[in-house]
């Protein structure tokens, strides 16, 4: 002991060789020594901003609603719909539909999701189902430091058509189930830090 009092860098050497050794032994194999150090993550919100019908598929009138789909990289995957069951908006008050928060969620580093975001016309099961209208995929994924959002109208083959109004915003006109609906989306992102 000697010796290592009057060398402070191999007391040091020593100690971690010491504290290493009792890590491996009990099977701690993953030390951080930033524990506290911020972890740059992003809070996304979804919103439909307008909702709008040209045509309605049923001579009555249409019900609707949104089903949203999310999958996550990390193995999270969930539906739910808006607004929530058993209620629909008729599509001749669709003009009242205005600022409807879809989806919000906070993404950590490396975290994908994708959404999937269907305009449905309401049938009474079990003799009719419901009519798909027509879907917008969202890819939502973090890129050095930034949050990308991809807007993809076109991902179903056989399925109803969907159309970008205005190419670069997200705003879309459906066509399926012989009728037409117009959607727009806003996004917020905010940038924010949290402890890891």
């Amino acid at each position: 002991m000697k010796l290592l009092n009057n060398h402070p860098n191999k007391l040091v050497a020593f100690v971690f060789r010491v504290v290493l050794g009792f890590c491996v032994a009990l099977g701690i194999t993953q030390v951080s020594i930033a524990d506290n150090a911020p972890i740059s993550t992003h809070k996304f919100q979804l919103e439909v901003s307008a909702l709008s019908v040209t045509k309605e598929s049923e001579s009555g009138g249409d019900e609707v609603y949104l089903s949203i789909v999310e999958y996550s990289n990390y193995g999270k995957s969930s539906y739910f719909r808006v607004p929530s069951y058993p209620t629909h908006w008729l599509a001749k008050h669709l003009k009242s539909v205005k600022k409807v928060r879809l989806w919000e969620h906070e993404f950590s580093n490396g975290e994908a999701t994708q959404l999937i975001v269907s305009i449905v016309e309401r049938d009474l099961p079990p003799w009719n189902v419901d009519d798909l209208i027509g879907a917008i995929k969202i890819n939502l994924h973090q890129k050095d430091g930034a949050l990308i959002v991809e807007w993809d109208p076109h991902h179903f083959q056989n399925e109803a058509k969907v159309d970008e109004k205005e190419p670069g915003k997200p705003v879309f006109v459906l066509n399926g189930n012989d009728s037409v609906y117009e959607i727009s989306f806003d996004t917020i992102i905010e940038r924010i830090n949290e402890k890891s």
